[in-house]
């Protein structure tokens, strides 16, 4: 989960540059062009919150996971860290 969160806010982002660069340039473009720029704009806020909130709710599982085992042995103290 959190690499997709990490992908869909990468995307938010380049949504939201893709959105602005339409909305300032002058020019004439296709009708795509202009289409995916208006939604781009209108829809880079929510995928952007979307992708932060699963990169955080990934970021969170990914901790609870893992354990830290400390064995110690004669004079030296080996850490192993275990994920299930």
């Amino acid at each position: 989960m959190f690499i997709v969160g990490l992908i869909i806010l990468t995307i938010g982002i380049i949504m939201f540059f893709w959105g602005i660069h339409m909305l300032t340039y002058r020019g004439d473009f296709t009708k795509l062009m202009t289409v995916t720029g208006e939604y781009s704009f209108l829809l880079f806020a929510p995928t952007f919150l979307l992708g932060l909130i699963l990169t955080v709710i990934g970021a969170v599982k990914k901790q609870k996971k893992s354990y830290i085992i400390v064995i110690a042995r004669h004079e030296a103290i080996h850490y192993y860290s275990i994920t299930l």
